[in-house]
């Protein structure tokens, strides 16, 4: 594509940088880690701790927490799909999910293989949106994700930590509704992540506009045209010379033949830099004409 295409050098530049910067990143792995108030849920909801499955981590990360491990993008089951905008998190994607399971009343009730995931109609008071969900023994949303007390969001590592709030769902399931939104723990998502390949060809594009768009402009003014002096011409947006005006420079004519041009009319000499045929309309023969070049960077 030509630097100087009928999309205007600015609005490409914003759309690869968008392209960039919307989703830059994708989990790959790491680990949640989570810190029940096990005191809380036995005195509030009757559930006392007995187990952890056997690929939980234990300790976590946070005082007296354990951690679950967060599943590759190309786990068998429950593949981790989140991706994030490095620096702000949104505009973010997909879920983050986890394998292991946590045992309650003797191994009767069980929770576990956790998703974290994203529902706008969750957003309320202190509900960031954000859920966790367990997807084995009790299925159900368990506690909405408070609104973040710190949070790190690089192409390399994604770091979030905040409140776990008890859901509506779970609320119901436990027989107490007025436990809906109580704090029952924190959570500290520590997750490694890679910046995604659309990024890169994004930023690879961007860097090549721009690398030809100097290189175009150099050649330019290194033959004596300067593209934005042209009347009635706008180099970003390539828009042809309204009939009756003049060029300042034209191309000898046998470089385009007839069917090709029409009569009175030369074609004009910032198509080496526009890759577009524009036509010079007016009295263009007051105006020398120029050698064609050879090394392929005028006439392509």
């Amino acid at each position: 594509m030509s630097v100087c295409s009928a999309k205007p050098f600015a609005a490409v530049l914003v759309a690869s940088a968008t392209a960039w910067s919307a989703h830059a990143a994708d989990v790959t792995g790491g680990q949640t880690n989570v810190a029940l108030d096990t005191n809380l849920l036995s005195s509030a909801a009757g559930l006392d701790l007995s187990s952890v499955s056997g690929d939980v981590i234990a300790p976590g990360s946070l005082p007296d927490s354990v951690a679950f491990g967060i599943n590759a993008r190309d786990a068998a089951t429950l593949p981790t799909t989140f991706s994030y905008a490095a620096g702000t998190l949104a505009p973010f994607s997909g879920t983050i999910e986890h394998t292991g399971s946590v045992f309650f009343n003797n191994d009767t009730v069980e929770v576990g293989n956790f998703t974290i995931g994203y529902d706008a109609n969750r957003v309320a008071g202190a509900n960031s949106g954000f859920f966790v969900a367990s997807t084995t023994g009790v299925s159900a949303i368990l506690f909405d994700i408070g609104g973040p007390n710190g949070l790190t969001a690089t192409n390399n590592e994604l770091v979030i930590d905040a409140d776990l709030l008890v859901s509506p769902e779970f609320a119901t399931f436990l027989g107490n509704t007025a436990l809906t939104g109580a704090d029952v723990g924190d959570a500290q998502v520590d997750a490694t992540a890679v910046p995604e390949p659309g990024s890169a060809a994004a930023l690879a594009v961007l860097a090549g506009l721009m690398m030809r768009r100097r290189r175009c402009r150099a050649e330019s003014l290194a033959r004596g045209i300067n593209p934005r002096a042209a009347p009635g011409y706008d180099v970003a947006k390539c828009r042809s010379i309204p009939p009756g005006r003049s060029c300042e420079r034209r191309f000898q004519t046998p470089l385009y033949p007839p069917p090709e041009v029409g009569p009175g009319q030369r074609r004009s000499p910032w198509d080496h830099c526009c890759g577009k045929a524009l036509a010079c309309r007016g009295d263009n023969d007051r105006y020398p004409p120029l050698s064609r070049e050879t090394d392929g960077t005028v006439m392509e």
